[in-house]
């Protein structure tokens, strides 16, 4: 079963990637004439030092329904609802399980984005250039250990890298058969795993790209256990209509969620 649903999601995703391409063009040239900015708005390296030198730690996972052919593709492959997840940096002192909009104004998402390095971009520009069905997860500390300097380093070690180009490797994710990992490059849930182990805050039972963002949620069989902190419930911070495409894809998805359970508890 396991080697025909790799077969599955290397066509899905492989077949996907130049579609997603062209949405990315599609992208650029509605960022040309964006009053926000004239250009995928990340921020600058003055900029990253700047806030770095704030008080500013890890303090939400957020999950995100996929908006592109290729974000649909991933919830397909992983028969989950999420296809992305980034990290959200803020203020130690304003981590909440019911966040305001005050607060997320300040918050920032340090991700590994399809077309772009890894890099750190505020929440309220990316919301708006990925409007989809978004939760987030608080990153509840143990005791008064929320605010961390040294996690600073680790986004110093890997903003910057390329976006995974490998689609095997990202397809190989899904099944947990990738049997080597390079960290140089990097896909969404593979930073945030990375970046959880090595600063100290999850013991992973497996290699960083054979995470997907479906195993930092919820509904995961085996959800991931922080060192030091838990992760809190599911809050939703953005939602709009999906439309009818939308939950047609909804549906199958759940489809095949079902077909993975059966399969997975047989003998």
């Amino acid at each position: 079963m396991q080697k025909h649903l790799s077969i599955l999601i290397l066509v899905l995703l492989s077949t996907n990637l130049k579609a997603s391409n062209q949405q990315d063009q599609i992208l650029e040239q509605l960022l040309e004439n964006s009053e926000t900015k004239r250009q995928y708005p990340a921020l600058t390296a003055n900029e990253v030092t700047a806030l770095l030198d704030t008080p500013i730690t890890f303090g939400y996972i957020a999950l995100q329904e996929g908006t592109t052919i290729f974000g649909r593709s991933i919830q397909i492959a992983t028969a989950s609802k999420w296809a992305h997840i980034t990290l959200i940096l803020c203020d130690p002192n304003k981590i909440s399980n019911n966040p305001s909009l005050s607060d997320q104004k300040n918050w920032y998402c340090f991700q590994a984005y399809a077309g772009h390095e890894s890099h750190i971009i505020p929440w309220k520009k990316y919301i708006v250039l990925e409007p989809g069905y978004t939760v987030v997860r608080p990153i509840m500390y143990d005791g008064n250990t929320a605010d961390r300097p040294e996690f600073k380093e680790f986004i110093r070690k890997y903003i910057g890298k390329p976006y995974k180009s490998s689609s095997i490797e990202l397809c190989l994710s899904a099944c947990r058969s990738n049997t080597k990992h390079d960290p140089q490059s990097l896909f969404c849930s593979e930073l945030v795993a990375l970046t959880l182990q090595d600063s100290g805050l999850a013991n992973l039972d497996m290699l960083a790209n054979n995470y997907v963002p479906a195993d930092f949620s919820m509904q995961s069989s085996k959800p991931v256990k922080l060192i030091g902190a838990n992760l809190g419930d599911e809050i939703a911070v953005f939602a709009l209509n999906k439309g009818v495409y939308g939950k047609t894809v909804d549906k199958f998805i759940n489809m095949l969620s079902h077909i993975r359970t059966y399969f997975s508890s047989r003998p």
